[in-house]
């Protein structure tokens, strides 16, 4: 939603009214207090991280992001999602340990987006970035652009961005996987996103078969 240039309001007010509609909406919608760490689909060995366990900048002000209930069907659960009111600088992290993971196995991590018909300010790519980092300290580094303005006015569906794969290693030489997504376009006024969360799961050529 953008705020026309001739406009006399000023951001304060235009973000005002936004969280006031959006408090509407919300008021009878229960909230998870105590969300899961994660959510496991064991008999497919997907992990999902929920939004509230992602560390999502300026989460916690009412103005920039808001918080909504659902149900979801794959882990037939009431989970959060953020929803994005208005930013200009984003920043979304999370981390996962592989000792929960099948060694060997090659894995995707994937971020679980839907971007509404009115989402705006997303011309510029965001960058995606994977890191998987051993207990000896060796690391290695996947990174990446995305335009996220392709994905705008996909209605109801969630699409899954992917960060990028590795391979799970021994139980015995466990490491930690660290995720992120970022904008730092501070002249671009974002909104319109929302984060379901990240999903760690066998690439399709890995999949068990049901």
């Amino acid at each position: 939603m953008r705020l026309p240039e001739q406009s006399d309001r000023s951001d304060k007010e235009f973000i005002n009214s936004i969280v006031k509609e959006v408090k509407k909406l919300l008021a009878n919608i229960p909230i998870v207090e105590k969300p899961p760490r994660e959510v496991t689909n064991q008999s497919r060995g997907i992990f999902f991280v929920p939004a509230r366990r992602l560390d999502i900048t300026h989460s916690e002000k009412p103005e920039n992001w808001t918080w909504n209930s659902i149900y979801d069907g794959q882990s037939e659960a009431d989970i959060e999602v953020a929803m994005l009111i208005t930013v200009y600088w984003l920043h979304i992290t999370g981390n996962f340990h592989t000792r929960k993971l099948t060694p060997g196995t090659k894995y995707e991590v994937v971020f679980i987006l839907n971007l509404d018909d009115t989402a705006a300010g997303w011309e510029e790519p965001v960058t995606l970035k994977l890191k998987l980092e051993h207990r000896g300290g060796s690391q290695s580094i996947q990174e990446r652009t995305l335009s996220l303005d392709d994905y705008i006015g996909d209605g109801n569906n969630w699409v899954d961005i992917q960060v990028g794969e590795f391979e799970a290693p021994p139980k015995s030489a466990a490491a930690k996987i660290f995720f992120s997504l970022h904008q730092y376009v501070d002249t671009d006024r974002k909104d319109g996103l929302v984060v379901k969360g990240v999903a760690i799961r066998p690439t399709a050529r890995d999949q068990v078969t049901i």
